[in-house]
């Protein structure tokens, strides 16, 4: 029960009954009702201001501390969420890529966007995005121009697919040695480089006689894009002056030596007696370096830059020393028969082995491959 004279809590707020408020004296004006409400308002204003700020306060409180709770239970939510999916993708790219090892166009898109490894080279990484384009476009060679299925468990299916797994495995890790070999030489490629080899290749028929023709003969035979053609090329090329630095570096020197014969022929030596004694190519070196069938200028029976130097060389004539990257060859043009079709000779030598020019920076830098059952051999 409250006290008499003390007010309640509404009447202290300003709300409620009020007591009246007592007679002025005698003798003073009597006050307008203005003036008595100008009195309780400064009595609520000068009074009961701190009871309101505090009261008000309070329940702001409430609602702030509803709004923060809810905000931390977003963010908890959130990362549970985000954390369970992170770990759901991750297992799923660990069990594709390493566990199945699997090279669908799902699985090679993954490696194009996640920096992974496939294995390492030292302290180097090799990209899976590399292994998996190398691996992927021998197998839509094979499958769409051999007619193989490796989705089947037939034996002989199964053991292509393992052979050109460790093939391309051996292949992106030589890559990287030649890349360190390069490094040390100052040896690179250019776009030009890249442009005058497709070039030659697109002039004698391999890909097509546009863009378009071109995109097309590599996504039908290696289901490859320009881009991702370009990008072997440039491999090969790099190769290519790693292999003629390192075999005049090791002693071989391929180039005096071709040279030499070289300047025999122009001397008026016999072509015929120089490719019996001198010629690397075992095949046609007994018969004076003469081969066994006619060449075209669009076959696929030698390479691009000796077919392209056969079909320039007038007959009965020798062409200049031409360096395919890997050889040095000097050819002779016997006869033209017509349609397109010559008969030649040729004498080869050979720059040293790719496996010879590694074997030193292989010993110094050892391989750790990342997925099973996948070795890099030398053999």
């Amino acid at each position: 029960m409250r006290k008499p004279g003390k007010l309640s809590l509404w009447a202290r707020l300003g709300f409620g009954r009020r007591p009246k408020r007592p007679e002025p004296p005698a003798g003073e004006p009597q006050r307008s009702k203005a003036d008595v409400l100008v009195d309780r308002e400064e009595v609520v204003v000068t009074k009961t201001v701190e009871r309101h700020r505090r009261l008000i306060l309070g329940r702001a409180r409430q609602y702030r501390s509803f709004f923060i709770n809810t905000n931390q239970r977003v963010v908890g939510v959130s990362l549970a969420v985000l954390i369970v999916a992170t770990s759901g993708f991750g297992g799923l790219v660990y069990f594709s890529l390493y566990r199945d090892q699997s090279y669908s166009d799902f699985s090679y898109n993954m490696t194009r966007v996640l920096p992974l490894p496939v294995a390492r080279v030292g302290s180097t990484y090799v990209p899976y995005q590399d292994y998996l384009r190398d691996l992927r476009r021998q197998v839509h060679y094979f499958e769409t121009q051999q007619g193989m299925d490796f989705s089947q468990p037939e034996e002989d299916a199964q053991v292509t697919l393992d052979e050109l797994k460790n093939a391309s495995m051996k292949r992106v890790i030589d890559r990287v040695y030649i890349s360190k070999l390069a490094a040390e030489r100052n040896l690179s490629v250019t776009d030009e480089e890249i442009d005058d080899r497709l070039a030659l290749l697109q002039s004698q028929g391999k890909l097509g006689d546009d863009l378009e023709d071109i995109e097309k003969v590599l996504d039908n035979f290696w289901g490859l894009s320009l881009a991702e053609y370009r990008q072997i090329v440039a491999a090969n090329i790099l190769q290519e002056k790693v292999t003629r630095a390192m075999d005049k570096e090791l002693g071989n020197d391929a180039m005096d030596r071709m040279e030499t014969i070289l300047r025999s022929l122009n001397g008026g030596e016999d072509f015929a007696e120089l490719a019996i004694a001198y010629s690397e190519a075992s095949t046609t070196a007994i018969n004076g370096g003469r081969y066994n069938f006619p060449l075209e200028l669009e076959g696929r029976e030698e390479n691009p830059l000796i077919l392209q130097a056969i079909f320039e060389t007038p007959p009965g004539q020798f062409s200049e020393i031409i360096d395919t990257g890997d050889r040095l060859e000097v050819v002779k043009v016997l006869e033209d028969e017509g349609n397109g079709r010559r008969r030649a000779a040729h004498i080869r030598i050979s720059y040293l082995l790719l496996d010879d020019i590694l074997a030193e920076v292989r010993s110094e830098e050892a391989v750790t491959v990342y997925i099973d059952d996948v070795a890099y051999s030398v053999f």
